[in-house]
């Protein structure tokens, strides 16, 4: 992790210990928690009109195989050659109304690719996501419900004008896409499903990128007020262009999330790579994040 990206980090959190403490300096007004998204994955579960949550996450994968084309199959990354790309989000979620919530996405990126033939680094703002998070339908009897998302993602990262020692933060196209999202709640289990189609554009080399599909499958257990463990387990697909072949991924992942305060939750998960055909993959990759509701 480079330096500017340190410092950026520590800004970031410094803003969050600043709304925990005024989170902290209120009193709560009604019982009546909030709906939290989960740990991985969209939630289901829409805010109520004028409730907002701020929420940040850092991802660190360990990359460590890498497609051979010859061989049609991964495999271990070169000792000489390291890749590093660790992201930071921030994630702003607001109720429009109690069925309609939108859905803002902004990523630091710091990448860097180091072989015995180049060394290159880049630092900055990656691709924005916006969507809108729809409730279709509510059975609160049965505590059932299915939502539906509409995702856009626009190219703000950095991806042209590079220097010769820089790489770029983006893919450089702009993607759409849509998801159904059923949730399930039994007692004290609360079981979530998605699936997510994604229609990519050219990239920033004015190449066609394949198309994507993700289905993902987590329950999360309230074991207690405070403490609320949460498996995953998500297949992600990405169909075959003219230049490039089919790739996908399946993996699995065990999260926990610890209540603070009664507004304020920290979140780790750690996902493990059960099998993946990718340019480049990690064996095992950590989410670390927070959030704070308004």
């Amino acid at each position: 992790m480079n330096k500017k990206f340190k410092q950026k980090i520590m800004v970031f959190f410094l803003a969050i210990i600043l709304i925990f403490m005024f989170q902290i300096s209120l009193k709560a007004k009604d019982k009546k928690l909030t709906p939290k998204p989960p740990i991985y994955g969209i939630p289901a579960k829409t805010l109520p009109k004028s409730k907002l949550i701020i929420r940040g996450y850092f991802i660190h994968p360990f990359f460590d195989k890498e497609y051979d084309k010859t061989k049609n199959s991964m495999i271990p990354i070169p000792s000489n050659t390291k890749l590093i790309a660790n992201t930071f989000v921030l994630k702003i979620r607001y109720g429009i109304t109690d069925r309609v919530t939108a859905i803002l996405n902004l990523p630091l990126v710091s990448k860097s690719f180091t072989t015995p033939l180049f060394d290159k680094a880049s630092t900055g703002i990656g691709d924005t996501v916006a969507a809108l998070l729809f409730k279709a339908y509510h059975n609160k009897k049965n505590k059932f419900l299915t939502s539906v998302l509409a995702y856009s993602k626009f190219p703000t990262a950095k991806t042209d004008n590079l220097s010769s020692d820089e790489i770029p933060l983006g893919t450089g196209s702009y993607d759409y896409g849509f998801a159904i999202l059923p949730e399930k709640e039994f007692g004290k289990w609360d079981l979530r499903w998605s699936g997510f189609y994604k229609f990519k554009g050219k990239n920033y080399k004015n190449i066609p990128q394949g198309n994507e599909f993700t289905l993902s499958w987590s329950t999360a257990y309230n074991l207690s007020y405070r403490l609320v463990p949460e498996v995953s387990l998500i297949y992600n697909k990405i169909f075959s262009t003219e230049i490039s072949p089919d790739f996908y991924y399946l993996k699995i992942g065990a999260g926990l999330e610890y209540r603070l305060r009664r507004n304020v939750l920290f979140q780790i998960l750690a996902l493990k790579n059960l099998s993946s055909k990718l340019p480049y993959s990690d064996s095992f990759s950590l989410w670390i994040g927070f959030f704070t509701l308004f």
